[in-house]
């Protein structure tokens, strides 16, 4: 009898989690309208991320939903997601605003996916010498980034001057 109870609460559990992440899934495959295929990818990536490190599942599917609302193929979503996910656990940012992030400063630039690490790095490097943080950071980039990047002032030096503004 009280075997019985914890086991029946952590199947309970462990069915929560399948549900939240096939309705996170879900949510990835409505934002993009990926083929089956690549669907079955990025699931498998999402899993073997929340297995990986300390991220869920579920947190993986927020990135690929915040990934493709910005309109990264899956190819390019998998190439971000290491980087990315390094980024929020190295500076507590919620996975899904990292991403968000992330992808919104790579289109601002128009700098590669593939490229990815090099952007999660710049960041990193704001965060840890500067004060400015992710939030301060997407909105000095969402500001001054475009007329940066049309005026031929990179991702690293648009960053350093955020960052001395904000110290």
């Amino acid at each position: 009898r009280t075997v019985t109870g914890p086991i029946v609460l952590a199947l309970g559990a462990a069915a929560k989690v399948a549900v939240d992440f096939e309705k996170a899934m879900a949510g990835v495959q409505a934002v993009s309208g990926f083929a089956a295929r690549d669907m079955a990818t990025l699931s498998a990536a999402a899993q073997e991320l929340g297995r990986s490190t300390q991220l869920t599942a579920t947190e993986a599917a927020g990135l690929q939903t915040e990934l493709a609302k910005l309109g990264f193929d899956p190819e390019q979503i998998l190439q971000m997601q290491d980087a990315t996910a390094s980024l929020s656990i190295a500076f507590g940012v919620d996975l899904a605003s990292a991403a968000s992030r992330v992808g919104s400063t790579l289109r601002v630039f128009n700098i590669d996916a593939e490229e990815t690490t090099r952007v999660a790095d710049v960041m990193a490097t704001a965060f840890g010498s500067t004060a400015l943080d992710s939030e301060s950071l997407a909105e000095g980039i969402a500001k001054v980034g475009p007329i940066a990047n049309s005026l031929g002032i990179d991702l690293e030096t648009t960053t350093a001057i955020l960052g001395q503004l904000a110290n």
